[in-house]
C-alpha cells in the first residue's frame, strides 16, 4: 500500500483512463486505494470522461437520453446510467417523439408505395424521414416529401399512438392510423430503435448506412407479423 500511495495523479488517470468497466469493476472490488482514486471528484474529467466517449462511440443516443445525460453532475454517472440505458427496450412516448427516424416500404408493401419512397427509387442511397410530434401527428421535415404530399391530396392526417396488444399478444407497439400495429424493438449493435411491421419500417438512427445494414434483416422479418 505504500507504493500505491505515492502514485501520480498521472499515473492514476493514465490507469483509469485504458482500463476497462470491468477491470475498473474488479479493482474497486478489491482494492479501497483504487476504489477511493477512481471514484474521487478531482479525477471525474480525466478518467471517466474518456469511458462515456468510448461508450458513445458508434451508438445511437436520442436527443432526450442526452437530455438526461447532462442532467447528471458528473462523468462516472453519466457513464454508468448510458451503459444501463442500453439495455432498455422500452420506448417511451417522449422519447419518440425526440427521435427523427428513417422511413421506408418493405417490399410486401407493393409496387404503388415503392414508386413513393426513394429508398426503393434509389437503389438505398436515400430515404425519406418522419418525426412523432406529441399531438399525435407524424410529419415529414422534408417539404418535397412524395408521399407526404400524396397524404395532403388525399386529405389524410397521419396519426400514431402507442397500443398494448397486437393480435392479441400483449407488449408496447406502436400504431400508425389503423393500419397494422408495430413492434418496437432496440438494435443491439446501433443502441438504435427499429419499428417495423410487415408493410415498413421506422429506423434510428437515419442514415443510408444503418440502412443498408438492417436492410437483409428487415425483409426477411415479415412472417411473424402476418
Amino acid at each position: 500500500m505504500g507504493t500505491l500511495s505515492k502514485l501520480t495523479d498521472e499515473l492514476v488517470v493514465i490507469t483509469g483512463s485504458f482500463l476497462d468497466m470491468k477491470d475498473i469493476l474488479s479493482f474497486t472490488l478489491t482494492s479501497s486505494y483504487w476504489r477511493n482514486m477512481f471514484l474521487l471528484p478531482h479525477y471525474d474529467s480525466y478518467i471517466w470522461a474518456p469511458h462515456l466517449a468510448r461508450a458513445r462511440k458508434g451508438k445511437f443516443v436520442s436527443p432526450f437520453i442526452d437530455a438526461q445525460l447532462e442532467g447528471l453532475s458528473s462523468y462516472l454517472d453519466r457513464t454508468k446510467y448510458l451503459i444501463n440505458d442500453a439495455k432498455r427496450g422500452s420506448l417511451t412516448p417522449s422519447e419518440l417523439c425526440s427521435i427523427t427516424f428513417a422511413f421506408r416500404f418493405k417490399a410486401l408493401a407493393g409496387e404503388f408505395w415503392a414508386s413513393l419512397d426513394p429508398y426503393w427509387q434509389n437503389h438505398g442511397l436515400s430515404y425519406m424521414c418522419r418525426s412523432f410530434r406529441e399531438d399525435g401527428i407524424v410529419v415529414s421535415p422534408d417539404a418535397d416529401d412524395s408521399l407526404e404530399q400524396w397524404a395532403r391530396q388525399a386529405n389524410m392526417a397521419i396519426t400514431w399512438r402507442m397500443t398494448k396488444s397486437r393480435q392479441g399478444k400483449k407488449g408496447a407497439y406502436l400504431q400508425i392510423n389503423r393500419w397494422p400495429s408495430m413492434v418496437i424493438e432496440r438494435d443491439p449493435e446501433t443502441w438504435g430503435w427499429i419499428i417495423s411491421n410487415q408493410w415498413v419500417a421506422y429506423v434510428a438512427p437515419s442514415t443510408v448506412e444503418n440502412l443498408s445494414r438492417i436492410h437483409v434483416r428487415l425483409e426477411k422479418d415479415i412472417e411473424r407479423f402476418l
